[in-house]
């Protein structure tokens, strides 16, 4: 009877610490699959934080262009009332050829057919936008923008379009 009895304890005694064990190693199971998903998370919010400050570098340098481009748009009316033509060249609008408002923006060009080449490349942004004239009436200017490789330009300039492959 004292066999059984002993017996009996050892079993309980067996089953609380295995009921122990396996306690404790769901608990470790349960914070290393917290722990994974929290680093997991923490991933992907640097993934987002680094796509939002990318979205936010190119906004500046598109607006810094924008901002040149209507002092040159100003500019290119001037000159037609006051000469029946559009200029040709950055000199015709008593600007240096190698003229750029800031140095987010690497150049910008008036070619023959007036046409304004802005290129964006600096360390947090690149692109090309292109502002095309058309003349209404001998005195009005319309301007036409596109991009051949800006593809979510409609997010930063909802006139521009992108005219490079999808």
């Amino acid at each position: 009877m004292k066999t059984n009895t002993l017996l009996a304890i050892i079993i309980v005694l067996l089953t609380i610490l295995i009921g122990l064990l396996f306690y404790m190693f769901s608990g470790q199971a349960e914070k290393r699959a917290i722990n994974h998903i929290k680093q997991e998370l923490s991933i992907k919010n640097d993934e987002k934080m680094a796509k939002l400050k990318q979205i936010a570098f190119d906004h500046e340098s598109i607006q810094l262009a924008q901002s040149a481009i209507s002092h040159l748009k100003m500019e290119m009316q001037v000159h037609l009332i006051d000469r029946g033509q559009l200029p040709t060249s950055l000199a015709e609008l008593n600007l240096p050829s190698n003229w750029t408002p800031s140095s987010k923006i690497k150049s910008i060009t008036l070619d023959n057919h007036s046409v304004f080449t802005i290129k964006i490349d600096n360390a947090t942004s690149k692109g090309t936008l292109i502002y095309t004239p058309a003349i209404h009436q001998n005195s009005y200017i319309d301007w036409q923008c596109t991009t051949p490789d800006i593809k979510d330009i409609e997010r930063h300039l909802p006139t521009c379009s992108y005219t490079g492959t999808p």
